[in-house]
């Protein structure tokens, strides 16, 4: 158990306060279903489906009910004999069988489906955009006009950018939203809650961008993801005036370790994980990148919440890469 694990972490997935922010409340407002860019969830949590009964057992029970209802009713007005009455139940038997399972079996492929469909366009969907990191994406918006399009379905592809530009000139609808692809005309995004939610994440001076997610050339009809961008966490903080003090990490060798802070960059938040054999608290950015120094420790002792980012890389006089992270804490009210 880390740090992080001791220590409850306030701020959101998108790495904010969501509540302070407002963005949470934005998006209840508009009655908007998101997915964390980290963590999907396509069919509920554990607890909600086991307490949940059964789709076959619901289809089963309906089954039985009304073949019971049909086979008495026959018997009591003397429409089927008892060698028609022995087909029917044996048939019956089998429908309560095979239907309710078949159902769910259907059913699970589809959000299997679903499912594989949600991870392909992830790994089109940048995590961040300049100073701007992915806050929230939403699957499966329907993209309406497209029988105007410049660009029929059949040249599209998943994944494919598809820009988002407000059109307050349009006369049919000031809060239009126009898609295009490469500067080629698309469609708009359907009138409604998205619109608006577009709407209001341009003013506040945000980034939105939308790829494309599904293609249905036959009847030519697309769906795009939207991905939602604000500020980064660490500019955030920074803007916010939070208390933070930077600190100098100590130095780890190995080849995994100069590969994580190659690959780490300024303002890239950060955990921490004690390892137990060497009693050290490794701080990691996709692997690790160095260990907390005793002064960095104590400052974080006393502090309800914190967060951490990596600050600035330089060169020691040993020539490695040294590691600095700023630690903010985000308890303070």
């Amino acid at each position: 158990m880390g740090l992080r694990a001791q220590k409850t972490n306030k701020l959101g997935p998108a790495g904010m306060n969501l509540r302070k922010s407002g963005l949470d409340s934005l998006f209840k407002k508009r009655g908007v279903r998101v997915q964390s860019p980290r963590i999907r969830s396509t069919a509920g949590t554990e607890h909600n489906r086991e307490n949940q009964r059964p789709l076959g057992g619901r289809i089963r029970l309906i089954l039985c009910v009304l073949f019971g209802a049909v086979f008495l009713l026959a018997l009591t007005l003397g429409i089927v004999d008892t060698f028609t009455a022995r087909n029917l139940m044996l048939m019956g038997v089998a429908c309560l069988v095979v239907v309710p399972n078949a159902v769910p079996f259907w059913r699970g492929r589809l959000q299997k489906r679903q499912r594989a469909k949600s991870r392909s366009i992830d790994k089109y969907i940048p995590q961040r955009i300049g100073d701007m990191e992915l806050t929230n994406t939403v699957m499966g918006v329907e993209v309406a006009g497209m029988r105007y399009a410049e660009v029929k379905a059949e040249r599209l592809r998943l994944g494919d950018r598809v820009d988002i530009m407000p059109e307050p000139d349009n006369p049919n609808d000031p809060m239009a939203m126009r898609l295009s692809v490469i500067g080629a005309h698309l469609g708009y995004i359907l009138r409604g809650e998205m619109q608006a939610l577009l709407g209001e994440w341009f003013r506040k001076g945000w980034k939105a961008r939308a790829y494309v997610s599904d293609v249905d050339a036959q009847a030519q009809k697309v769906q795009v993801c939207l991905a939602f961008y604000t500020p980064a966490k660490y500019e955030l903080l920074r803007k916010s005036g939070a208390r933070s003090r930077v600190f100098r990490l100590a130095e780890e060798g190995g080849r995994k370790v100069k590969i994580a802070i190659d690959g780490c960059y300024c303002g890239e938040e950060v955990s921490v994980d004690i390892d137990y054999e060497k009693d050290k608290h490794l701080v990691y950015a996709g692997g690790p990148i160095g260990s907390l120094s005793p002064s960095s420790l104590s400052f974080i002792d006393g502090l309800d919440d914190y967060l951490i980012f990596v600050e600035d890389k330089e060169t020691a006089e040993n020539g490695r890469t040294v590691v600095k992270v700023r630690v903010f804490d985000v308890g303070a009210p």
